[in-house]
């Protein structure tokens, strides 16, 4: 089980996830961010989670429901932050992956929290 915790600060949505990431824990959270009609940018931070469970297919799969759930809305910058070099990795091929997409949507992803928080805020 992979508790999710949510919080608005400063103007910026911040999503925490813990353990490990099942299939089901990410299709709940693809849920809420469908029902948001938040267009704040958004941290996701994986620094304590773990992607063991979770297969290329299923980020495939990933990646087309929140294209589908992002074509309509407006941009908004999302940092992904973890500080393990696997789930960087994996989360450096979703961003690359959400890039091809061509979505609205702004991707990055960063090993550490302080990074990702000045990325945000630092205006386009």
């Amino acid at each position: 089980m992979c508790p999710i915790h949510k919080k608005v600060e400063n103007d910026i949505c911040l999503i925490t996830l813990s353990g490990e990431l099942t299939a089901d824990e990410i299709n709940h959270l693809l849920q809420s961010i469908e029902e948001s009609k938040e267009n704040m940018p958004i941290l996701y931070d994986f620094s304590t989670a773990a992607f063991r469970k979770l297969s290329s297919e299923f980020l495939e799969k990933l990646i087309q429901k929140l294209e589908n759930i992002l074509k309509t809305r407006e941009k908004i910058k999302v940092a992904l932050v973890s500080s393990t070099q696997f789930n960087f990795g994996y989360l450096r091929m979703f961003e690359t992956r959400m890039e091809s997409k061509h979505i609205l949507t702004d991707y990055h992803t960063f090993k550490n929290r302080q990074d990702a928080l000045d990325w945000l805020k630092k205006a386009d």
